[in-house]
């Protein structure tokens, strides 16, 4: 019987112990496993509620907002402006936003406009173990972009 006692009494202070020490967004709840950000595209007045935007970031004069939250803490958010360069044909991009540990449920709201040709902005994002993802802001001109992106690994 002590030992019964024993090992209830050593689970409970084992559980109890035990907090939720998730660095993981609670936004993802529903997402596909391999999610890594979410982009919420012309939020809606109550996912801007929701979703309590941190930083807001100006590039063009427009009421079209984004929302873009990384999944984990401690995720690395550079934003790039890119630039067509005709001489050498290709994207040339210069850094104007960086976020080297973002804080849990961290969500960066863009107001900018996403162009259907040569796109104007492109985010970089880097997990804590090491993977990098880039995301180029673009507008799909068939189906228009969906309110709600998930960037996969």
């Amino acid at each position: 019987m002590k030992k019964f006692l024993f090992i209830i009494l050593m689970s409970v202070v084992f559980l109890s112990g035990c907090s939720d020490n998730s660095v993981e967004s609670s936004f993802f709840k529903d997402a596909p496993e391999k999610a890594i950000a979410l982009i919420v595209n012309l939020p809606t007045p109550e996912q801007i509620l929701e979703y309590k935007v941190s930083e807001t970031l100006y590039f063009d004069e427009t009421d079209e907002k984004m929302l873009f939250i990384p999944r984990y803490e401690h995720t690395t958010i550079d934003v790039y402006a890119l630039e067509y360069d005709e001489e050498v044909e290709n994207l040339a991009e210069k850094k104007i936003y960086s976020n080297t540990d973002s804080k849990k449920d961290f969500c960066l709201e863009f107001r900018a406009i996403r162009p259907e040709g040569i796109p104007n902005y492109k985010v970089s994002i880097g997990l804590p173990n090491g993977i990098q993802k880039e995301y180029i802001f673009s507008y799909n001109g068939k189906d228009g972009n969906p309110n709600m992106e998930y960037i996969l690994e």
